[in-house]
């Protein structure tokens, strides 16, 4: 990762509308800063936020702490705006900046 020159990443407030089950709604444009560049997911961008399979609901919930990391790795891989492998790397950074511990980030990686 450290090619990637990837400083902290920094989030703006995520506000969700939740659809269904696993299915959310960005509430209001989403800012995320990295790479030295403000990047905007926009509101109405559907997320299910980090893809957790259902089975392990009960012990790691997609809503918790690395709810925006997920965002983010979803918008940046699925638009194309990263290649999956630096989508991916921006995900552990991503958790790692926003406190989850070594094990979880590994675990839902």
């Amino acid at each position: 990762m450290a090619d990637l020159k990837l400083k902290k990443v920094i989030f703006g407030e995520l506000v969700l509308k939740w659809i269904a089950e696993n299915d959310w709604e960005i509430y209001e444009d989403f800012e995320v800063i990295a790479f030295n560049k403000v990047h905007t997911i926009p509101k109405g961008t559907k997320t299910d936020l980090a893809s957790i399979p259902k089975i392990f609901h009960s012990f790691i919930k997609p809503s918790g702490p690395y709810a925006k990391a997920a965002v983010w790795h979803d918008d940046c891989y699925r638009n194309g705006r990263y290649t999956r492998r630096i989508s991916d790397a921006m995900f552990l950074r991503a958790m790692k900046d926003e406190g989850v511990n070594w094990r979880l980030r590994h675990i839902i990686h």
